[in-house]
């Protein structure tokens, strides 16, 4: 028993002990970056935890790395504070223009409502993260406090860190992997491995050389079929499954949405064959194109269906249906086909028909913890032209303009009601309406200068860039986003920028202390050629949004124009 117990000791106790007097050293020797999402203000006066610029290192790499929206949470939350916290990936901040989001609107809702409440909506989103990533965020933000969670999230499961169509961490077939391997990685020993094994050449091939958004997956095409997606689904079902165990030991409630896509004004990203293409198919497929072309609607329905009982697998073929069938008026077969158009698109940039089915499943589970769900998906559809979502709401594929965003929001506000505790609701504001779109604008300065802004970062994205440019509706698609350009070069052409300087001093009035205003008025001040003024606004910004990287290259134009 003796020797049994001395060699237990010798293999297991001793390793282990030498491991954790290794990452303890490296620790006090500051090695390698922090694991967490948030961090303490390293200056002693300052008593905030700030988003952590280094996080997602582990699961991108440090040349990807995304830092999270700005984030400033005091210390010690004060007393009579409701605290939310939204969280997804980038649809959910608000890409891209954050200070926009559903989260933004549904803040100054909830702000009319209870006027003298002092309710947090906190948007702790971060770009090109899925399911895996966010059951760590939350676990994390579970001891901040909190007292509701909003999670919309679900377009990022196959392209996403250990996705079966990522180029960050790799795919692989074991949740306990995926899990074990976040773990290390959290570790000061794990990102010595990793440092170690970046140096051995090739190892990193899968990897592109630079950033370059959604072009990075195009040759990362995943087909229905694919063994890997029964796998990913089941993944983020457990890791759905565990944040909201997570959210309801933190004492919290949440609300899960599921999450909405633009069905009917983006056509698929990428078709692939269920089976060798035949002739037959070809011609028959070319056929439909050709009378869908002319107008020959339902002639061309039927060949598009004859080519589908040879094969069915190819996602554009029911995108054409969808077309046709919505020249037709036959909008229940339209939406039906647009539908399985995306549930086929290769490159999965979308939240598909059975990610939505899994949070509307766990959301009824979840339902005696305190869950309520939010169908951000059929909400899109019910309030778009003929019930299919489209540009209305979505400037792309996924990601929300103006209006989508306060269609979210307006729904969302009962619902979060619903949730107050009784001290919130008795400060009610008595006859407020929910306020309306155009208020909701003017309070945080969304004017045409922001629409501009927009509209230019998506050109940048869209115009001659893959994956959009071979995508069937690319010419519709650049075509409305240059049309809104040109009007609002037009509108600045002719009015200049006092007018918009004037709508932004107006939403200061209503929120003196919003950031996001101040950095929008040091932008305007200096477009009006008042870098003095400028600096003031853009040196509160930064202050209190310190990551905000935009704010600081404005803030140094300001002073510079002042040296000169």
């Amino acid at each position: 028993m003796k020797k049994f117990l001395f060699h237990f000791i010798a293999i297991s106790i001793i390793p282990l002990l030498m491991l954790g007097t290794l990452e303890l050293g490296l620790r006090l020797a500051g090695y390698g970056h922090d694991s967490h999402f948030l961090i303490r203000c390293k200056d002693p006066q300052c008593k905030f935890w700030h988003d952590n610029p280094e996080f997602t290192v582990p699961f991108f790499s440090r040349p990807f790395a995304r830092s999270a929206l700005p984030i400033l949470i005091p210390d010690t939350k004060p007393p009579k504070t409701y605290r939310i916290f939204v969280m997804g990936s980038s649809a959910c901040a608000g890409y891209p223009i954050p200070e926009f989001s559903f989260s933004r609107i549904l803040q100054v809702m909830l702000k009319a409502q209870f006027p003298e409440a002092n309710i947090e909506v906190i948007n702790v989103s971060n770009v090109a993260i899925n399911s895996h990533v966010v059951r760590k965020i939350i676990k994390e933000l579970a001891s901040h406090k909190p007292d509701l969670f909003i999670i919309y999230m679900g377009n990022n499961e196959v392209i996403g860190p250990y996705g079966p169509g990522t180029v960050f961490a790799p795919f692989a077939s074991q949740l306990g992997l995926v899990r074990a391997n976040i773990y290390l990685n959290s570790t000061k020993i794990g990102q010595i491995l990793q440092s170690v094994i970046d140096m051995i050449p090739g190892t990193n091939s899968h990897r592109p050389k630079k950033w370059d958004g959604l072009a990075m997956f195009v040759n990362h095409r995943i087909p229905l079929s694919d063994p890997r997606m029964q796998t990913t689904y089941r993944f983020y079902e457990k890791n759905l499954e565990d944040i909201l165990t997570y959210t309801h030991r933190a004492g919290a409630k949440t609300i899960l949405s599921t999450v909405g896509a633009n069905l009917k004004d983006t056509a698929p990203f990428a078709s692939l064959h269920g089976r060798a293409v035949t002739p037959e198919w070809n011609t028959l497929y070319e056929a439909g194109i050709n009378l869908e072309a002319a107008g020959n609607f339902e002639p061309a329905i039927e060949k598009y269906q004859a080519a589908s009982q040879i094969d069915a697998d190819y996602a554009e073929l029911h995108f054409r249906l969808g077309r046709c069938y919505q020249a037709l008026g036959k909008l229940d077969l339209a939406k039906q086909a647009y539908t399985k158009a995306l549930d086929l698109d290769a490159l999965r940039l979308r939240a598909d028909t059975k990610i939505n089915e899994i949070i509307r499943k766990v959301a009824l589970k979840k339902k005696p913890e305190g869950v309520d769900l939010l169908d951000t998906a059929e909400l899109l559809n019910a309030q778009s032209p003929l019930g299919i979502a489209g540009q209305k709401f979505l400037y792309e594929h996924v990601h929300l303009n103006f209006d989508g965003n306060y269609a979210i929001a307006e729904a969302l506000l009962p619902r979060v009601k619903a949730q107050l505790p009784q001290w919130i609701l008795e400060t009610q504001k008595e006859n407020t309406p929910v306020l309306s779109k155009e208020l909701c604008a003017k309070y945080l300065g969304y004017t045409k200068l922001e629409e501009l802004v927009s509209v230019n970062d998506l050109l940048r994205t869209i115009v001659n860039r893959p994956p959009f440019i071979g995508v069937l509706t690319y010419t519709e698609m650049a075509g409305h986003l240059n049309q809104n350009l040109e009007a609002l070069n037009l509108y600045f052409k002719d009015n200049g920028y006092q007018g918009v300087l004037g709508q932004l001093q107006d939403s200061f009035q209503y929120n003196p202390q919003d950031p996001w205003i101040h950095y929008h008025l040091g932008r305007a001040f200096l477009l009006v050629n008042k870098p003095r003024t400028a600096i003031t606004h853009l040196q509160f910004a930064v202050k209190r949004m310190p990551s905000l990287k935009d704010a600081r290259r404005l803030l140094k134009m300001a002073e510079e124009s002042i040296d000169k």
